[in-house]
């Protein structure tokens, strides 16, 4: 059955069309996603041989596959990439990060306030 498009609820602030907290082809991995995991890609590739830092703030295990997946892979290729995981759950590494990743179990709002204190 067709919905009427002034039925279909927009965001308040841009008017892009909101869709359901679902995976598919116009929300986690839509063209934006995939455009910026492109930018995404070639700044690690370029980026490789340099020692990296790999922030993962507040990304919980519903679609390990999108962010957590890729990081630790790619901390894993890269022996000067360092990975900080940041999330109020009980975080961890694989086994082969040892040494090169830190979890973090905090609140993301009190994290990056104490680090902005410290810089």
């Amino acid at each position: 059955m067709p919905v009427p498009s002034e039925l279909i609820p927009r965001c308040p602030v841009c008017g892009w069309k909101m869709v359901p907290w679902v995976q598919d082809s116009t929300f986690l991995q839509g063209e934006a996603w995939k455009t910026a995991y492109r930018r995404y890609e070639n700044f690690v590739r370029k980026n490789q041989d340099k020692k990296l830092l790999l922030l993962e703030l507040g990304v919980g295990d519903m679609t390990p596959s999108v962010i957590k997946l890729p990081f630790w892979n790619m901390a894993d290729k890269f022996p000067e990439t360092f990975l900080v995981t940041v999330n109020l759950a009980k975080e961890s590494s694989p086994e082969q990060l040892k040494g090169r990743s830190l979890a973090v179990c905090e609140d993301l709002s009190l994290f990056l306030h104490e680090l902005k204190e410290n810089m």
